[in-house]
């Protein structure tokens, strides 16, 4: 069975498009995912100095949705690093779906809580993350709008707060009661705080 090491260095060789290539549409789609997702790498590389977080190849469908079965064979720390669209440190506690669309989700569909788009892509981050024992935390950008923003479970987030006697952010949308809207820069801010001794997300201990 390979270490995790080499699964990473193997992963490096496996192309991000098929060999059909798609039409210019979708070529267009394709590079805005992976410029989102290059740009999540580098700021949580930037806030974890040390730490590698990097694009899972194929923009996660190595171990997303049915293909976690078939790659069932791979060790459990490969499986988790694997899981969702960012290959992230074996401390990380949260499986990162990334999206990026000119616009979806839209916000007036979020405040009557009926938006198509945002409920896939929670059932899709939800359900990848329970499969290793993660947090969901949805990453989007809105590229028209060149803004970005976090879905991340209301409950998440509170004990993420309260654990650090953080004061709870003002500027938030609540989604069907169960999920919380933030601006992606505010997000980081609190974000900074993860690792820390005695951390309810984080396992290490931190010297």
């Amino acid at each position: 069975m390979k270490d995790i090491d080499q699964l990473l260095t193997d992963l490096d060789k496996v192309p991000d498009d098929p060999a059909d290539k798609p039409k210019k549409k979708r070529v267009n789609g394709c590079r805005k995912g992976k410029c989102a997702e290059r740009d999540i790498c580098h700021e949580f590389e930037e806030m974890f100095p040390g730490d590698i977080f990097r694009r899972v190849p194929m923009s996660g469908a190595f171990m997303g949705g049915f293909n976690f079965n078939k790659n069932m064979h791979i060790n459990e720390e490969a499986k988790k690093t694997l899981t969702g669209d960012i290959i992230t440190p074996t401390w990380f506690k949260f499986s990162i779906e990334s999206k990026a669309y000119d616009d979806t989700p839209q916000f007036h569909k979020i405040l009557k809580g009926e938006d198509k788009d945002l409920d896939k892509w929670i059932k899709q981050a939800s359900d990848d993350a329970s499969k290793v024992d993660k947090k969901m935390l949805i990453i989007f950008r809105i590229t028209s709008k060149r803004t970005g923003f976090v879905c991340i479970k209301k409950q998440d987030f509170i004990d993420f707060c309260d654990k650090r006697n953080n004061i709870f952010p003002e500027n938030t949308l609540v989604y069907k009661s169960q999920y919380l809207i933030i601006e992606k820069e505010s997000f980081m801010n609190y974000f900074k705080l993860y690792k820390k001794v005695n951390d309810w997300f984080y396992d290490g201990n931190i010297i």
